[in-house]
């Protein structure tokens, strides 16, 4: 078990997602500089050959800047 732990399913089954499909995950603040636009541009590309996978993303915007003001509605827009 140490090394072979058994899988966690636990955001499978919150998002009724069957377990035999994969789920890739970028977690993190959301901020222009950190990929969560270019996670989603290459979702749209990996999903025309990966039919049994999905694509998440999981934070939220903490930055008040005016470099930031309107990316969670463009992030929203994309997918």
């Amino acid at each position: 078990e140490k090394y072979f732990p058994k899988r966690n399913h636990y955001l499978h089954d919150l998002l009724k997602i069957p377990r035999d499909q994969k789920l890739i995950a970028l977690v993190g603040v959301f901020a222009r500089w950190k990929g969560q636009r270019e996670f989603i541009l290459a979702a749209n590309i990996a999903l025309r050959k990966l039919q049994n996978h999905h694509f998440l993303l999981v934070g939220g915007q903490i930055y008040d800047t005016l470099g930031e003001k309107g990316f969670v509605q463009e992030l929203h827009s994309l997918v």
